[in-house]
């Protein structure tokens, strides 16, 4: 469910660029989609795409501080994702309460992404991430104090503040943060340094 929602948030955004179109649920490229796609496939130098997202950096500052923070919440984010079945045994659980645990997380994210579109007028994305990232410490170190198969839960519960805000709220912020030409840049960055770069140290550290 995790991974439907990100595409879902990945096919809102680039359908908002008019990347593609959307009609009777059936996606397809634009003139502008697919010269954007020539402008980034792999057949271009190693150094060039370097360059390119070194520029970017370079550019804004604010955003590779950005790149560092969803790669600590990632981090945090996986090593309680990955060890759950640990945490659930510490707890006293059993197998069947780590899938009521993980239900739990699945069914709050589409609530709190939809309140967070609604709310995206009188919000900063910067606000939502920093509240996104908030809630991560507290999600943690409930995790990490956890005895009881309550305090399990109520851990998992903190998905609806924590992931379900982050999602949405890192595509609204490329999209202010960066210039049109670099927001897909931009989001790629924002998956390599968490889902990538965050997710290899949690599964490593953890």
């Amino acid at each position: 469910l995790v991974n439907y929602f990100e595409i879902g948030s990945c096919l809102d955004d680039i359908t908002r660029q008019q990347l593609v179109t959307v009609q009777d649920n059936v996606y397809s490229i634009t003139d502008k989609g697919r010269k954007v796609a020539q402008e980034l496939a792999y057949d271009l130098p190693r150094s060039v795409r370097e360059k390119a997202v070194a520029a970017v950096l370079r550019s804004h500052p604010r955003f590779a501080l950005t790149l560092l923070g969803c790669m600590f919440f990632f981090l945090t984010h996986t090593i309680s994702n990955t060890y759950m079945n640990a945490l659930v045994g510490k707890a006293g659980g059993t197998a069947s309460a780590v899938g009521t645990s993980l239900a739990i997380s699945a069914v709050l994210e589409l609530p709190a992404m939809t309140l967070v579109s609604r709310l995206q007028k009188r919000f900063s994305p910067g606000f939502f991430l920093r509240f996104a990232a908030g809630a991560e410490v507290v999600k943690f170190l409930i995790f990490y104090l956890a005895r009881s198969m309550p305090l399990i839960y109520l851990g998992h519960c903190m998905q609806f503040f924590q992931f379900a805000v982050y999602a949405p709220a890192t595509v609204y912020y490329v999209a202010a943060a960066l210039p049109e030409r670099d927001q897909l840049k931009g989001q790629s960055l924002i998956y390599v340094a968490g889902s990538g770069l965050g997710g290899a140290l949690g599964n490593l550290l953890g």
